[in-house]
Order: C-alpha cells, then structure tokens, then sequence
C-alpha cells in the first residue's frame, strides 16, 4: 500500500482566512478557503519559520495512506501528488533535484557571450570592470569567433545557438555584431539549427532604424538601464567622449527614446538600478512607463528594480560602505512595493517575466552550464562575464588570436564552475528555497562573498510570503 506524505518544499502562508500553499518544485500555488485549509493542515508536517539553510535533514512530516485522508482530501489527492504538494514517503526529494540539476547542466543550450569591447560611453560609478585598456574585439578575432563556433555546432550537434551581446557597450562595435551575425544565421540556417540572440545594453548608440537592427540581428530580448528617473540617471549616467574622456549630455532621453521605438517588437527588459541616493524614486519609474502606455499587456515589456552591489572585487567598496548596508532594509520594502504596482498594471505574467515569483531554477547561470563559453573581446575564453578582462580567470583562448597568453590564464580556471554544485554546499543542500534559488548567484558562492550570499537568504527570508501574496493578488484576487 503506497503511502505519502508532504513535500519539504512546500512553503505555507496565510492570506486572510484562506491558505496560499506554495511547492517551490513544481511551482504550483494553491489557495485553500477556510475548511480544505482545516483538512489538509494535520498532513502538512510541522511548521518552520522563513529561515533560509536549515531544516531537510530534520523534516519528519507524518506518513500517511490515501484511506487515511479525510473525503474532502481523497477526491483531490491526484491533484495534491501532481502539484507536488504531497509525494511518495520513501522519496527522496531533494536526491532528485540533485539528479535534474545535473542533467540540466549536461543539456544545456549551446550559448555564446560575444564581448564586443570593454569600452564604455558612460563611467558610472559602480562599474564592476577594471580600469585599463578598453579593447575592442577585431574583425580576424571574430571570423575566429565565428569558426570555433560553426566547430562546436557540428561536433556536438546542438540544435540551437544562443548568442549574447555583452560589453562595456557592445553597440560601440556594431560592425562586430553584424559581422558575427551574418555568418553564423546563415550556417544555422542552412543546417536547421535554431538561432536566438540577445544584449545587455545601456541604451544609446543605436542607429536610427532601430527595429530594423532587431529583425538583421535576430534579437529576442534586449536588457536597457536606468538609473532611477530622468533627475538623477542623468546626473551619474551622462554619456562620455571616449576620445577626449569629457562628459556630455544626460543619456536619459536617449535611452527612453531607444526604448520607446521598440515596444511591441522585441522583449525588453529595463533594469532599474537602485542605491541609498535614488531610493524611493525608483517607483516613479513606473508610473512614467505606465503613462507612455508601454504596461499594456502586449508590449512585451519588463521593468524590474535591482540594487546595486559589489559584482566584483573592483567595485568591492560597495560592500563595505555603511550607507549600502543600512539601505538593504529599506530597499527591500521599494522592491516589495515597486513589484506590487507593476503587478496591478501587468498581472501576474509579468511578475514570473522578471523572476520575481518563485518559480523553479533549473539552471541558475549560463556559467555553471557544460555548454556556455564567454569571449572577451581579445580572444581570451570564460565562464562569466564579470570574469572578462580579468586575465587569470580565463580558461583559454581562440587559437592563434592571442598567441602569447599571459602567465595566469589557465584551464583551470573552469574547474571552479565545473566543480559548483549547490547541494554540496552546507547550506544550500538543507534550505527550504532550494529549489527556486540552487545557491542565487555561484559566482558568489564561489568566491565566498559572504555579504552577497547574505542577501541572497535575507531575500527570500524577508520576501517570499508578501510575494506569493501580491501574486496572488495579481492574478485577480481580492
């Protein structure tokens, strides 16, 4: 006789006199009025409070066979195991996201970061790349780019390419971008192999025929920046003359005009960058982009807040500025609201779009994938792109395109993904958010930056009720 019991990785909340019931595996959320929630409650195993690292080991929920369940129960019970509310008893649940993150990690799509230079046209402050020499990658390093490229599709068969753009400012060598691009649809093309390209950029330089850039480069989804409303992004992201290094105008307008030609025809995501000094003001944001009608539902749109931090060692101050750390309690109550208006304008849809509700994370970086490299624009090859310009931390080169490689790069600078694994980590392997975070970023885990990998729990622990909330409430429930 098979019995059952509940899922470690549910996760309660209450709602008034319902019960929101959350499965952080399969994503599944369950609003349960007052006397299912009744019946269900002995079954659910003991209550925990929100802290993050603890408790898989410890987790003895009763065990129980499907006669057991009050009538009320049985009748959904197949709607309970498939939500991942209730599974087997002798399961082991998290041996089996062990065994799917791998899996995930070895089928991986193919994916390509082509950075096109470390040049910039703004110098914000929180920039996480060194200072130096702000190389552009060369027409030859990218036919190289290109060849080693269509080499990796052939021998293993991908099915699909994903290329990112990535920078510095990757629109400041645009004849990269379209020399790259060329080549490698039409290899795709004439092969059946689907290819998908995206960027990450600050929003100026681009041409005037915007959307025709969009359809020539196959672009999906383009990433934009703002830092806070147009009063204070112009006074810490005006645009730079790299020739002279003399500042210019405020990129504002630029950037909101780039955006604005593209609504409805490409994703676009609009990373809102927020410190002690923007704060609040972020939220003004939204009722700009609500007032150019760009919160339509099918725009495409995605405006989503993300506070600035220490990415890298080069900007490692941030951590240790007092000022950063006492905003963190303050920004998690503008994030909390800042999602609940974007809710009420777009729906729930949108709250997963930005990876605001907890979905779950089969792959939490391209970088710990088996099938990901990063170019930097000289040839060098890496796991991550805050690694580029870093030398030590590449793992290997083109051929022949740096033909003396500095003394620190070596393949065993991939060793460090190769080996991350978040249910090996102390940790993350007892965490009931496991499955929608696997350890948030691995660079950090890494490289044991305590204060990042701090946030990262201190997220969840402080958020997730008041998100399952406000997406639930999105989805048009009072």
């Amino acid at each position: 006789m098979e019995h059952y019991r509940a899922s470690y990785y549910n996760l309660r909340v209450d709602d008034g006199a319902r019960l929101l019931l959350f499965n952080g595996v399969t994503g599944a959320l369950l609003a349960l009025p007052p006397q299912l929630a009744k019946a269900i409650e002995p079954f659910l195993g003991p209550t925990r409070t929100r802290s993050a690292g603890e408790g898989y080991q410890s987790w003895r929920p009763p065990a129980f066979r499907a006669e057991d369940l009050p009538a009320l129960l049985q009748k959904r019970l197949s709607s309970l195991l498939e939500s991942g509310i209730f599974v087997r008893a002798d399961g082991d649940e998290r041996a089996l996201l062990a065994a799917g993150y791998r899996t995930d990690r070895a089928r991986a799509p193919f994916f390509v970061t082509m950075t096109t230079t470390l040049d910039c046209n703004m110098r914000c402050y929180y920039c996480y790349q060194k200072d130096g020499a702000l190389e552009y990658m060369s027409r030859e390093t990218c036919d190289t780019a290109i060849a080693w490229t269509q080499e990796q599709i052939i021998e293993k068969g991908y099915p699909t390419l994903h290329v990112d753009w990535y920078g510095g400012e990757p629109m400041l060598n645009q004849a990269v971008i379209a020399q790259y691009t060329e080549a490698m649809t039409r290899f795709c093309d004439e092969r059946g192999v689907s290819y998908r390209a995206s960027m990450l950029c600050n929003g100026t330089a681009w041409p005037d025929d915007t959307t025709g850039f969009v359809r020539a480069n196959r672009l999906r989804h383009i990433q934009f920046s703002l830092d806070g409303p147009k009063r204070h992004h112009n006074k810490r992201r005006g645009l730079v003359d790299s020739d002279t290094g003399h500042g210019r105008a405020g990129s504002y307008d630029e950037v909101m005009q780039t955006i604005g030609s593209l609504i409805g025809s490409v994703r676009i995501y609009l990373r809102i960058n927020v410190d002690p000094w923007i704060g609040r003001d972020c939220l003004e944001v939204i009722d700009t982009c609500a007032e150019l009608g760009w919160l339509a539902g099918d725009t495409n749109f995605y405006p989503y807040v993300a506070i600035i931090n220490a990415m890298t060692e080069h900007c490692g101050f941030i951590a240790k500025a007092e000022r950063f750390e006492k905003f963190n309690v303050e920004y998690e109550e503008i994030q909390r609201e800042f999602y609940a208006r974007l809710g009420r304008h777009r729906g729930p849809s949108a709250l997963e779009m930005v990876q605001y509700y907890p979905n779950r994370v089969t792959l939490n970086c391209a970088a710990v994938s088996n099938n990901s490299v990063v170019f930097g624009p000289n040839g060098l090859m890496y796991k991550c792109g805050l690694d580029v310009g870093d030398h030590h931390r590449a793992h290997g080169a083109l051929r022949d395109e740096v033909p003396t490689l500095p003394a620190e790069v070596s393949p065993l600078a991939a060793d460090r993904w190769d080996r991350y694994d978040p249910f090996t980590h102390e940790r993350c392997s007892e965490c009931q958010y496991l499955p929608v975070c696997m350890g948030g970023c691995p660079k950090a885990q890494i490289e044991k930056n305590s204060a990042q990998v701090r946030l990262q729990s201190a997220f969840w622990e402080n958020n997730f009720d008041n998100i399952i909330r406000e997406y639930y409430r999105a989805s048009g429930h009072a």
